[in-house]
């Protein structure tokens, strides 16, 4: 845990030194990694492929949101807004 923390504190000092493009670019591209699973730096060979990959990432995103609307409006966790 400790040796986490140490790690956690040395990148984000480096990160501090990075320009503002360089850190949005690198916040985006780990963001997708890790919620759509999409490398964004891997080379798509189909147009097939490439909306597959966009369509899943708006399908989470669209799903994201609904859920976190109806948990505002009903306070309930599944979304299906039937807890009035």
């Amino acid at each position: 845990m400790a040796t986490q923390k140490i790690t956690k504190e040395a990148i984000l000092k480096l990160l501090a030194e990075e320009d503002t493009q360089t850190l949005s670019m690198a916040y985006l591209y780990a963001k997708n990694m890790v919620d759509h699973g999409i490398d964004v730096t891997e080379k798509w060979e189909t147009a097939v492929k490439q909306e597959s990959a966009l369509y899943r990432a708006e399908m989470d995103g669209y799903a994201r949101a609904r859920r976190e609307f109806f948990e505002f409006l009903f306070g309930n966790k599944e979304g299906d807004g039937n807890d009035r």
